[in-house]
């Protein structure tokens, strides 16, 4: 939510439970000068699956830890009427490689996601299995 430093950095998350999680500024591999305080905003939401309000339908869940850099599908709990918005992201830290999470061929049925590691010092990008949590929501109001 801030930019307290010109370097980009995105977030790695772990040690994931009922009492919180912890946080982490991850910088690109070829600058690994130390980053500043960071104000980061995050959504913590429960596996489920239903409608919010008659407005939303939502499913919330976490794959098993077996997103890598191959492409995996996830296959939803139900179709969607549409297409819905897909929020996800790495539940786990199993690699200090700087990767990010990556999806393609997005419907209303399934998507496909994997981990994309950086490589301007490491040119090995294959990066072992994590866990992801993710969000569809499908606008169903009237």
């Amino acid at each position: 939510m801030t930019t307290n430093s010109e370097s980009a950095v995105e977030t790695r998350i772990l040690d994931i439970d009922t009492n919180g999680f912890q946080i982490a500024l991850e910088t690109e591999q070829a600058n690994r000068r130390k980053h500043g305080s960071e104000s980061v905003a995050y959504i913590a939401w429960e596996p489920s699956a239903g409608e919010l309000n008659g407005r939303l339908r939502l499913e919330v869940a976490e794959t098993v830890p077996e997103v890598t850099d191959a492409p995996y599908p996830l296959d939803y709990l139900s179709a969607f009427d549409s297409i819905p918005v897909l929020l996800a992201d790495m539940q786990t830290a199993t690699s200090s490689n700087t990767a990010n999470l990556r999806w393609r061929n997005k419907d209303r049925y399934s998507v496909e996601l994997w981990i994309d590691e950086e490589a301007p010092r490491n040119p090995e990008t294959n990066h072992p299995a994590e866990a992801v949590g993710y969000i569809l929501i499908e606008d169903i109001g009237q």
